[in-house]
Order: C-alpha cells, then sequence, then structure tokens
C-alpha cells in the first residue's frame, strides 16, 4: 500500500542502519541542532487519517547489562525492567526492551536526577540528544505505519505495549504501541525531518485514496 512515493525516501546510506549513522548521510544533518530542543519541523495532522505530532523533549539512557544489572538500573528509574519486546511505564518513565541486554530509557525533562548508582556490572550512557519522539494517533495511524514498515502492525500480532526496533522507509525506528491507535516512534535526530517526511507524504497518500 502506498508504494508510489517510496522510491523519495529511500536512504542514502550505503548502511543497514544495525548502528548509528555516520558522516553526512543526508541532507537533513546540516539542517538540525543537536542541542535545540525541538527539530524544527511541520508536523500536519490529517483530521480523518493521523496526526503526528513531536513528543516533549526527554532525557534518555541506553541500558546494557546482563538481566540482574538492568533489574537495577531500572529501579533506579523507578520502572520493572521490561520483558522481551515490551515496555514498562511508571508516570514519564518508560524503558523499553530491545534486546536480551539492551533497554532504552526515557524520563521526563526536568524530573529528579537519577542516580543509578555504582558497582553495576551494567551500564547507563546519556543519550537524550540523540533521539527525537514523534506521536503518531488516529484511526489509520497503523495504515501509514504498515505502508513502508515491515511489522505486521495487526492489533494480533503488534498488541497494545509492544516495542520493536523496526525499519520505516528503510531508516531504523523503535515502535512502541501506545494504544489501539496510537503509536510512539524514536528515531534518530538526523534522521527525524527525513521520516517526517516519508510519514507525511504515506498520510497524504491514504487520504487521497478516501477521497476517491
Amino acid at each position: 500500500m502506498c508504494r508510489c512515493r517510496a522510491d523519495r525516501f529511500r536512504s542514502r546510506s550505503s548502511s543497514r542502519f544495525s548502528s548509528i549513522p555516520r558522516g553526512s548521510a543526508s541532507m537533513v544533518e546540516r539542517r538540525v541542532e543537536p542541542s535545540t530542543a525541538t527539530v524544527g519541523l511541520m508536523l500536519p495532522a490529517f483530521a480523518d487519517v493521523a496526526a503526528l505530532t513531536q513528543t516533549e523533549r526527554a532525557e534518555r539512557w541506553t541500558l546494557r547489562g546482563p538481566d540482574a544489572a538492568l533489574d537495577g538500573l531500572c529501579a533506579a528509574l523507578g520502572l520493572a525492567r521490561p520483558q522481551r519486546l515490551r515496555a514498562t511505564v511508571a508516570g514519564s518513565r518508560a524503558a523499553f526492551w530491545l534486546g536480551p541486554d539492551e533497554i532504552l530509557a526515557l524520563a521526563e525533562l526536568g524530573a529528579a536526577p537519577v542516580d543509578f548508582g555504582a558497582g553495576s556490572d551494567g551500564a547507563a550512557v546519556e543519550v537524550g540528544d540523540k533521539f527525537v519522539g514523534l506521536d503518531l494517533a488516529g484511526r489509520r495511524a497503523d495504515a501509514v505505519l504498515a505502508s513502508h514498515c515491515p511489522q505486521n502492525l495487526s492489533l494480533a500480532a503488534f498488541p497494545v505495549g509492544k516495542v520493536s526496533r523496526t525499519l520505516y522507509a528503510k531508516v531504523e525506528i523503535v515502535l512502541w504501541r501506545r494504544g489501539a491507535s496510537s503509536f510512539r516512534i524514536e528515531v534518530v535526530r538526523s534522521f527525524a525531518p527525513y521520516l517526517v517526511a516519508a510519514l507525511t507524504a504515506a498520510a497524504e497518500d491514504l487520504a487521497a485514496l478516501d477521497r476517491r
């Protein structure tokens, strides 16, 4: 579905996005200031399709280590360690399972400082400015994502609370289903304008099909 614009959003990088993009992968890296609170994007809403908004700036950490270490690191955030392909949430904080020894944790900017302690077998690396958060919600939010995402986004296969590190238009994203028709997307900051353009084009195509 909505393949007519796919070629517009092919990545210029030769990598498969299994690691942090290096170098000047696309024009967007020259337009985005990593230290700014927002990426200065127009995030359009298509009332009958889906609304795309940028989340508030947040603190983020990559947590690495064995289960026991991750238990302690998550506890420092007031969270339980998420199980495979799931998220845990407490207030304005969340933790996403990304792999057997990797978690992405988020906290509202300006919240109480987090003390991860010392002497643990795990590691907590602050990555707040690396990512941008986007909320996609609406009647056809799943269809907008399915247009360029290989993930099966049916509620049966991708239920509320599930998390996946996947691709959208060849860009790696972390996708969290917050509700039946709402998703949270985390994307590397330099690729945020590219991703927004791809999501917008998919929503426009769906809106045009609905009008026929």
